[in-house]
């Protein structure tokens, strides 16, 4: 990635920091069964990116249960 250029665009669930929808939480529990992984807050996914160097830019949360939109770019 090029600082200043390159940008990152990323679709992803963006779980609610309190009280997410049922259709996220569905994902979450099923990301947790049979990856042992998890669906990210906001805030979680802000530290995954800046922990590689890269600064979140926007967050884009659409109308209703749907996946999110995160811009991202070298820090």
């Amino acid at each position: 990635m090029k600082k200043g250029y390159s940008k990152l665009i990323v679709q992803e669930f963006i779980l609610a920091d309190k009280d997410p929808s049922l259709l996220q939480s569905m994902w979450d529990m099923q990301m947790l069964a049979f990856l042992g992984s998890m669906e990210r807050t906001a805030d979680q996914w802000t530290r995954l990116f800046e922990s590689v160097g890269l600064k979140v830019i926007n967050m884009s949360y659409p109308p209703g249960e749907g996946q999110g939109i995160i811009e991202v770019e070298l820090d």
